[in-house]
């Protein structure tokens, strides 16, 4: 069992995998159809990480001004996050693989602060990528965000993005793909997936 931490210089260190569990998450509630797999990073490592930093806040939000009514959608993200800026450490036993930069148990579910969808849809897809993304002293977890948002009234658009995770619990995302109506913003804190009606 690794229990002794030792100094990792920033040239030894190296990627560890991605642990994902596939459609953890599935709530088809009113209009809201949503798949969302969980992520953890090292999967070396997990068993031996002591608890991070808890991390349970909205991270997606779907908005739309109607003329009659408007529409907020929200997605939360759950997780324990190292939040360290440190010099890197390993495990004498497992040399190599950062252990104070983690992500474990990271889980999408929908907001408490979402509107009730009962004549709203918004159909989601969170799935995962089995390989780190960043470097070793700064690794973040991604997953493809792919989904069609149909608010009350006029306008409906289908959209898919990256959704980049770090080991501070901070989301950002990239590559972006969605039609014009779709304005998909990086506000502080969270992802701002608006809608022009």
């Amino acid at each position: 069992m690794p229990a002794l931490e030792v100094a990792l210089g920033v040239a030894e260190a190296v990627m560890g995998g991605v642990e994902l569990v596939k459609g953890i998450y599935q709530d088809t509630t009113g209009g809201f159809h949503i798949k969302a797999d969980s992520g953890s990073y090292p999967k070396e490592l997990g068993e031996f990480l002591q608890p991070g930093t808890l991390v349970n806040r909205q991270v997606l939000r779907f908005v739309a001004d109607g003329y009659f009514w408007d529409t907020e959608l929200g997605i939360s993200l759950r997780g324990s996050f190292s939040n360290n800026t440190d010099e890197l450490l390993c495990f004498e036993d497992a040399p190599g693989i950062p252990s104070n930069r983690y992500m474990t148990n990271v889980q999408f579910f929908e907001s408490p602060h979402s509107d009730t969808v009962s004549k709203s849809l918004l159909d989601l897809s969170i799935t995962g990528y089995d390989q780190p993304y960043g470097s070793p002293d700064n690794p973040y977890l991604a997953f493809s965000v792919v989904g069609h948002f149909d608010p009350v009234g006029v306008g409906d658009a289908r959209f898919a993005f990256n959704l980049y995770i770090d080991s501070y619990g901070e989301v950002s995302s990239g590559e972006v793909d969605c039609s014009s109506q779709l304005k998909i913003t990086d506000r502080e804190g969270y992802i701002e997936i608006y809608l022009n009606q």
